[in-house]
């Protein structure tokens, strides 16, 4: 194995391989980045040939470059490789072997294709730690279909809780799909790093994006399952609290807190709310 870097709990990482491309998983890169002692983390993004990432043409950009890619992609090299290439291959077989950790998030079956699919990987590396992220998972009715950021926010039913009361269901202002199931990759990660370190052996882990967004859909799912109410989308408001009313800038009047903004749960709680004016109840 290469040269490791210890987080403060004894966990190393040495060099990590990752083959994604837009923005789902780059996520990840930085939590490891940051856990793992900064630039000492070596981390190699594997780029298609002649075009690499697309990220590096989305804007915004500068003298020349996409900033979208370097936040993306910080800490990382870049190295071109096509998979499809036997010779080409073999190069990506031989940085496996001396690596820690591959991510990928292609569809699944292709890494198969490319004869670069994790039963093919631990042969070569016993203790290599390979996660896929795809859109809905690995396996299943669904597990051919890609799976962009806009799709999975909507097939979650997180636009459906986005938005003003009487408007359109919306997306969140980021790519809330891809970041979330980055964080899922990196936690995986970790546990794998963490198995690994009590017993030597590599692992295998499958993130689906649709999986990670519905995790975090809050007290809505709860509430569907035990009621039958689905959750509307209310604004700037909060579900169950008093404290949200949308305001306006430092310049201008506060809205007033009105009593349709409390809906406490417990109704001991609500006399305590009520007495508070709009300005106390705002944080004046």
């Amino acid at each position: 194995m290469a040269t490791s870097v210890s987080a403060e709990n004894g966990i190393t990482l040495g060099n990590s391989l990752f083959l994604h491309h837009l923005l789902c998983g780059t996520i990840t890169v930085t939590i490891l980045h940051i856990l793992f002692g900064g630039w000492k983390y070596k981390a190699s993004v594997v780029e298609r040939p002649f075009t690499g990432d697309l990220t590096r043409y989305l804007p915004p950009g500068k003298n020349g470059g996409s900033t979208y890619f370097v936040g993306c992609n910080r800490g990382k090299k870049s190295v071109l490789i096509n998979l499809k290439e036997p010779k080409q291959r073999e190069v990506f077989l031989t940085m496996v072997s001396n690596a820690d950790v591959v991510v990928e998030n292609y569809k699944p079956g292709t890494m198969e294709k490319f004869g670069c699919g994790y039963d093919i990987l631990k042969e070569i590396n016993p203790k290599i730690i390979y996660t896929a992220i795809s859109g809905f998972g690995q396996t299943g009715p669904l597990q051919t279909q890609g799976g962009l950021d806009l799709v999975i926010q909507a097939m979650s039913g997180l636009m459906s809780v986005t938005g003003e009361r009487d408007g359109e269901p919306l997306k969140c202002g980021i790519s809330v799909g891809d970041l979330v199931s980055g964080i899922y990759v990196a936690f995986a990660t970790m546990i794998a790093l963490f198995h690994r370190e009590r017993t030597g052996e590599g692992g295998y882990a499958d993130i689906s994006m649709l999986d990670s967004v519905i995790s975090i859909m809050d007290s809505g799912i709860s509430k569907y399952c035990l009621t039958g109410e689905l959750p509307k989308r209310i604004g700037n408001r909060h579900p169950s609290g008093a404290l949200c009313p949308q305001v306006k800038t430092v310049n201008e009047h506060f809205r007033e807190l009105k009593r349709d903004y409390v809906k406490l749960s417990n109704p001991p709680f609500r006399p305590i709310f009520l007495k508070q004016s709009p300005q106390r109840a705002a944080g004046r």
